[in-house]
């Protein structure tokens, strides 16, 4: 019943939000942490990190250029298929529409 825990190892981990500074504290506490760690300054170019390295975590802003953290959610949810792939949105957002929405993707917001 009892199942062996997981290979101890870093995560990857995708960081999706256009402030800088946010990315750099958050990249910087998570490498600390001995996790492997990229980031995205807009929704599209974190779609396309998702494509290429198939982190096991995203953390994303709700608000971003060229596309929000929303749609970036959706299509990271199409590309990860049946693989668990927890996406976390980290924003200042209140609107109780947008966290339905972050609820229908089967993110956390935090």
């Amino acid at each position: 019943m009892d199942d062996p825990l997981p290979e101890n190892r870093p995560l990857r981990i995708l960081i999706a939000d256009d402030s800088h500074s946010d990315r750099l504290i958050l990249k910087t506490l998570l490498r600390r942490l001995g996790h492997e760690v990229e980031d995205a300054e807009n929704g599209l170019e974190a779609v396309n990190i998702f494509r290429k390295s198939a982190p096991d975590i995203v953390l994303l802003d709700a608000l971003m250029p060229v596309m929000d953290g929303m749609e970036a959610a959706r299509q990271i949810k199409v590309l990860a298929g049946e693989q668990l792939v927890p996406l976390i949105f980290l924003t200042s957002l209140s609107d109780a529409g947008a966290w339905l929405v972050a609820w229908r993707l089967a993110a956390t917001i935090f």
